[in-house]
């Protein structure tokens, strides 16, 4: 876990955050934790101390710490307690109050980056340098009074230029001065990255005891408003509270198990129940074709393994087919047809009067009746 992520809750009112490191996306300090971290604690604290050792970094990245702490509804001072080179010489102007370690430095330059490339994209560059220079220049102008021409003189110069407390007091740096450890930084030494290291050796005991006294764990705010707790909370009372969520989770793992196995199970049924439903409503509708005789026994086999699947089909297709008639049936039908329709005397002359009269007596009795105006005593209906 980065040292600058250190955060002390000094009371009820004020935190304080150790901004202690190079400032970039792949450095100690990035642009989007720091923030973060900072709004987390806005929400709580209306006093914030921001405590900076730090070579500086990217320019961007820097700006972007420093709108958030000037939008910031807190009151944030800010410390120097080593080094506040480059970047951090302007992180630093953005609290409300700026104070300095009588052992600390401040060192401004301007804004720089590497490149290469063809001369459209160097003059690209110096261009975006320009920019970010004046935006530097009236960030310092602001802070302290001075226009922006003695300010480029001053502070971006074209060389490295390094205050102490009493030179960083006499041009408007910083609002005060704290006592602070002595720390003789070696002449030959002078930059930033090099102090910075003599500086971080001095702190390296702070950050150990840092680390055991103030909060262990580096949950985020969210993760501790997961937990229900705020950061105020000891530390046995952040494992008790992980504790009880991994046994909750345990129990809610099971009981997910269960719901689970529950859930196939009934899954499984109502596919069987829906199968079985299926079969059922197939054999009824073949059971009552035969019935309607719409149906022969070859044909009901054959519909049963075409429509097992389906019985709406099947349904469909039983209430377009006709009854089946027989063979025999039609030739008796047939013949009755053609008999009843034809006279008495055309029946006579086939010989076909007994077939009338055993196929149909009533058609018999009747075109008897008609031939001769009566029914013959012998031939009587049956």
């Amino acid at each position: 876990m980065p040292l600058h992520w250190i955060t002390n809750k000094v009371d009820k009112q004020t935190a304080e955050i150790l901004l202690y490191g190079y400032i970039g996306p792949g450095d100690d300090v990035s642009a989007l934790r720091f923030v973060n971290e900072l709004r987390a604690l806005e929400k709580e604290y209306s006093q914030i101390n921001l405590r900076i050792n730090s070579g500086g970094g990217s320019v961007f990245e820097g700006l972007a710490i420093y709108n958030a702490i000037k939008q910031s509804p807190a009151t944030i001072t800010a410390y120097i307690d080593g080094l506040a080179a480059s970047m951090a010489s302007i992180i630093m102007l953005a609290g409300n109050k700026v104070l300095m370690s009588k052992s600390a430095r401040i060192m401004t330059h301007q804004p720089s980056v590497g490149g290469y490339g063809n001369s459209a994209e160097h003059l690209k560059n110096a261009s975006l340098l320009e920019g970010l220079e004046k935006t530097m220049l009236a960030i310092y102008s602001a802070r302290t009074g001075k226009s922006e021409t003695d300010c480029k003189n001053i502070f971006l110069n074209g060389k490295d230029n390094w205050f102490d407390h009493t030179t960083a007091l006499n041009n408007k740096l910083i609002d005060g001065v704290y006592d602070g450890a002595a720390i003789e930084v070696a002449a030959s030494s002078m930059n930033e990255k090099q102090v910075w290291e003599q500086y971080n050796q001095e702190f390296a005991a702070k950050f150990t005891q840092t680390n055991n006294d103030m909060t262990k764990n580096y949950l985020s705010m969210t993760a501790l408003a997961a937990l229900k707790l705020t950061d105020k909370v000891e530390d046995s009372a952040i494992d008790a509270a992980i504790v009880a969520m991994a046994g909750k989770v345990d129990a809610l793992q099971t009981e997910l198990t269960a719901a689970n196995t529950a859930k196939a199970t009934a899954e499984k049924a109502l596919t069987d129940l829906k199968a079985a439903s299926v079969v059922k409503d197939v054999a009824d509708l073949l059971a009552q074709g035969v019935t309607d005789k719409k149906l022969t026994v070859e044909m009901k086999n054959k519909l049963a393994v075409d429509y097992k699947e389906n019985p709406t089909g099947l349904k469909d297709l039983l209430a377009v087919m006709q009854p089946v008639v027989s063979i025999a049936e039609k030739i008796n039908t047939g013949a009755a047809t053609d008999l009843s329709a034809k006279t008495w005397d055309e029946l006579d002359k086939s010989n076909k009067l007994e077939d009338l009269k055993a196929k149909q007596p009533d058609a018999f009795f009747d075109k008897f009746k008609e031939k001769y105006g009566k029914v013959h005593s012998e031939d009587k209906r049956p």
